[in-house]
C-alpha cells in the first residue's frame, strides 16, 4: 500500500517484515526477559528488552513505514501483547489517545493525565496523535479464529471520537480483521478505530507494538 492509501485507509499490512528466523529468536529474547506472570502483556520493553531498539531502528521497519524519510522520528513506546487461553480478553472498539512522558505537567491541551506502570501518560492534542505511527509486529499467525485485530478504515481522519461517536460509527461501519502470519507487520494510525474479539481457538498471539513519533512535545515536556 502506497503513502498516500496508508494515510487515507489508516493501515496497512507489509507482508514478512522480519524472518521466520527472527521471529523465533524475538519469541525466545521475550520469554527470557519477562516475568511468567507477565507473559500475556507487558510495557517498557525499551528498558526490559534493550536489543528492542535494534528492531525498531532496524531497515526492515524503517523502510516500511509510510513516511517521507526526511522527517525526523523517535521510538517513543515498545509494548507486548499475547492472547492465550489463560488471558484471552476481548478489546472494545476504541482509539489508542495517549502517550508516555517522564512527568506531568500542567499544560493546555494535555489531559487528562494517568499513571500505568509507574509511567506518566497523558492524551494530547489531535495534533500529536495524528503524528505517531504504530508497527505492531506479529510472531504468531492470527486471524478471526485467534482475536486479530479489526479495524475500520478512515476512521483516523475523524479526530478524538467520544464514546457516543465510537458507537455510531461502529454500528453502521464495516470492518476489516487483519489477518497476518509471523512475521507480517500491521502498520497503523493509533486513531484508528480498532478492537479485538476473544479468541474462539485460544493459542498465542504474540505482538511486538512499537510506536514512533514525528514530531516533537512542548519544550516543558519530554517523550518518556
Amino acid at each position: 500500500m502506497s503513502r498516500v492509501n496508508f494515510l487515507q485507509q489508516g493501515y496497512t499490512i507489509i507482508k514478512q517484515v522480519i524472518s521466520e528466523q527472527e521471529v523465533e529468536y524475538w519469541k525466545s529474547e521475550i520469554s527470557k526477559s519477562i516475568q511468567p506472570d507477565s507473559l500475556h502483556g507487558a510495557r517498557l520493553l525499551q528498558e526490559t528488552i534493550p536489543i528492542i531498539s535494534d528492531l525498531a531502528y532496524s531497515s526492515k521497519i524503517i523502510d516500511n513505514l509510510p513516511i517521507l524519510l526526511n522527517i525526523n522520528f523517535q521510538l517513543v513506546r515498545a509494548l507486548y501483547f499475547d492472547k492465550t487461553s489463560e488471558a484471552n480478553w476481548s478489546v472494545a472498539w476504541h482509539q489508542d489517545k495517549t502517550i508516555a512522558v517522564k512527568e506531568k505537567v500542567n499544560i493546555p491541551g494535555y489531559e487528562p493525565w494517568s499513571i500505568k506502570q509507574g509511567v506518566v501518560h497523558v492524551q494530547p492534542p489531535v495534533e500529536i496523535m495524528e503524528s505517531i505511527i504504530t508497527v505492531r509486529i506479529h510472531l504468531d499467525d492470527a486471524d478471526a479464529e485467534n482475536g486479530a485485530l479489526r479495524v475500520i478504515p478512515k476512521s483516523h481522519l475523524l479526530g478524538i471520537l467520544t464514546p457516543d461517536e465510537i458507537r455510531d460509527i461502529t454500528a453502521k461501519e464495516k470492518y476489516v480483521t487483519c489477518n497476518v502470519e509471523a512475521g507480517d507487520a500491521l502498520i497503523m494510525s493509533p486513531l484508528i478505530l480498532h478492537s479485538s474479539l476473544k479468541a474462539k481457538n485460544p493459542k498465542h498471539r504474540r505482538v511486538i507494538h512499537l510506536e514512533y513519533a514525528f514530531c516533537e512535545l512542548p519544550e516543558c515536556l519530554s517523550w518518556y
